[in-house]
Formats: structure tokens, C-alpha cells, sequence
């Protein structure tokens, strides 16, 4: 299963919404029966470290392009005991 982004405005990053949420993406995942859920990630986005935190390793590494930008990103993955 594949979480595409999980976006928060700066004035509520540092209060535990976001883990609230990822716990509960992990969460539906599990539920579906999914053993891995596979997160995409801007390189340089200081979330990787989040993701990183619940145990998500690098997968795979990519390049997006959206018009004439090309942004790095990571594909990581985190094992989800069913």
C-alpha cells in the first residue's frame, strides 16, 4: 500500500497531528491486510527523518519531474507486522 503524502501547515507541525495520522494510515494498512506500506518522499523534505522514526528504510530512489523542475524523492518502505 502507498502513502502519497501527508501535508501539514506549519502552524500545526509539533503537536502530535501527524503522527496521529500516520499511526492511523499504518493503522488502515495493517487492517487491509497489507505488509508493507510504502511512503514517497521529496529527498530533501525534513520528513524523511519522521518516516524514518517508525522504522521506513530506503526502497528506491527517483526522480519526479513536474514541468521543467526535477525534484529527487525516495521510495521507503516499513514492514507492518500483521
Amino acid at each position: 500500500m502507498f502513502l502519497k503524502g501527508l501535508y501539514l501547515l506549519k502552524a500545526y507541525q509539533k503537536e502530535g497531528i501527524g503522527r496521529e495520522l500516520f499511526l492511523r494510515a499504518r493503522g488502515q494498512a495493517k487492517k487491509r491486510g497489507a505488509t508493507t506500506l510504502y511512503i514517497e518522499v521529496l529527498k530533501a523534505n525534513p520528513t524523511l527523518e519522521f518516516y524514518q522514526k517508525f522504522g521506513a528504510q530506503l526502497v528506491e530512489e527517483n526522480v519526479l519531474q513536474i514541468g521543467t523542475r526535477v525534484l529527487p524523492e525516495v521510495i521507503l518502505g516499513l514492514q507492518l507486522k500483521v
